[in-house]
């Protein structure tokens, strides 16, 4: 009997983290027939996705972005169901084209969330409920107060999948001789991420200014000790630049992870976590990234309660306080996200699960 067949696009570094784990896995489980259709630019930029699928026997062809926009018609028609990390009730414009045929051919939708902190899973600027078309709705941990914005329906097609954000090759750290020098100068590292996109009143001016200021504060009383800063994906923003700027012109320990220029050019955020041996970051994904990767967590600004469990670094004094607690092992933070979203694995093997059940595969 033919095997069920999934249908997947990545189109872009969202879908790739988060579903190509899943995909692999499901692949080595080969219960279910695959098919990958992935925007050419981004397997250019990350060859070791296409590793990664040949090496668990995953299908996929690289189409241009013109081409997934205007070609979906015959993918989806041959699909039983397609995997992604939107619902199709909630499609970005460009893409709501693909929601349309998947209802017109009467396919299954699959979502996977994959953000901890997520507009219509556990963020919800609208006050009606949102309501999924997906059946399966997989999720990072089972529902709470902070999914109340979730329609009855929608909650009764939950499954909970765990954490399913597996890095797909080793990190390799770039080779700047800068970095290297770094890294040899300083004993202990901490990687402080910063996010500062969200639109609205979560975060602000003084939120920008408060973080600045604190790592300044920091690096000036500890100059042992190395800090790295990563925007968000390591984008270079006007906003942040300057600040980011003044302070490694000023403390010759801090380098900033950019990923299109400077010491660590083209890292990802697997790259900047083997550079360093803890992360404080806000609430969002890179805390679960840092604890998977074994690196001790603390968090910056917990607005939407998503973290009670770690520690709350509001200044300096409770970043050196923080890094006093490197040496237990295990680390609290690292346990503490395990249990609560992981391990990794195992999240991996119920992902895939939930998938084949919702395909007929028993």
């Amino acid at each position: 009997m033919a095997k069920p067949r999934l249908l997947a696009y990545l189109n872009g570094p969202p879908d790739a983290e988060t579903l190509a784990p899943v995909l692999c896995r499901l692949g080595a489980r080969r219960r279910v027939a695959l098919s990958v259709i992935a925007l050419d630019r981004l397997i250019r930029q990350q060859p070791g996705i296409g590793a990664a699928f040949a090496a668990s026997g995953v299908p996929m062809r690289a189409a241009s972005k013109l081409r997934m926009k205007t070609r979906d018609v015959l993918a989806i028609l041959q699909a039983d169901a397609v995997l992604s990390i939107a619902d199709p009730n909630y499609e970005i414009p460009s893409r709501r084209h693909r929601a349309w045929l998947l209802s017109a051919a009467r396919r299954r939708a699959i979502f996977l969330q994959h953000g901890v902190y997520q507009l219509g899973v556990n963020a919800f600027p609208d006050p009606k409920p949102y309501d999924y078309a997906s059946d399966p709705v997989l999720l990072w941990e089972a529902p709470g107060p902070l999914h109340a914005g979730l329609s009855a329906a929608t909650l009764a097609r939950v499954r909970v999948a765990g954490f399913v954000k597996a890095p797909l090759w080793p990190a390799v750290l770039p080779q700047d001789p800068a970095l290297q020098k770094w890294m040899g100068a300083h004993a202990v590292r901490i990687l402080l991420c910063h996010s500062f996109r969200w639109r609205g009143d979560r975060f602000g001016p003084r939120h920008v200014a408060g973080f600045f200021d604190m790592v300044a504060r920091f690096a000036t009383a500890h100059p042992d000790i190395g800090v790295m800063i990563r925007p968000h994906r390591g984008r270079d923003k006007a906003e942040t630049r300057a600040g980011e700027d003044r302070l490694v012109a000023t403390c010759p320990n801090i380098v900033v992870s950019r990923a299109a220029s400077g010491v660590m050019a083209g890292a990802t955020i697997t790259e900047a976590l083997a550079a360093v041996h803890a992360l404080v970051g806000p609430a969002s994904t890179v805390i679960l990234d840092g604890a998977f990767a074994g690196r001790p967590v603390a968090v910056l600004e917990d607005d939407v309660g998503l973290f009670p469990e770690l520690a709350r670094i509001e200044d300096a004094g409770d970043l050196a306080t923080f890094l006093g607690t490197l040496n237990r092992t295990p680390h609290p933070s690292i346990t503490a996200m395990i249990d609560r979203f992981g391990p990794l694995d195992a999240a991996l093997d119920r992902a895939a699960q939930h998938i084949e059940a919702a395909l007929g595969v028993g």
